[in-house]
């Protein structure tokens, strides 16, 4: 949710949260120019390239991908799932 409210901040006055594939707005998406996509730790890359992925089947879309900040953050797995 804090991601949405800085991208408010910043402008973007169509910013939200997606919790899941059936919350796409893809009207909104089809009708915009340019999209920002990001992600907490919380969300899996699998599912944001998953994303991304759908949005190329549904449209034709060209890819900048922009880095603000290296993360170095690495997070152990737990013993247990090792």
């Amino acid at each position: 949710m804090r991601l949405v409210e800085v991208a408010k901040k910043s402008g973007c006055s169509n910013a939200q949260l997606i919790h899941s594939q059936s919350e796409i707005p893809y009207d909104l998406i089809e009708n915009s120019n340019t999209i920002g996509i990001s992600s907490g730790a919380s969300a899996p890359e699998i599912l944001v390239k998953n994303f991304i992925e759908d949005l190329k089947n549904k449209f034709t879309v060209s890819i900048d991908e922009v880095e603000i900040i290296k993360e170095d953050v690495v997070f152990k797995v737990p013993k247990k799932l090792n």
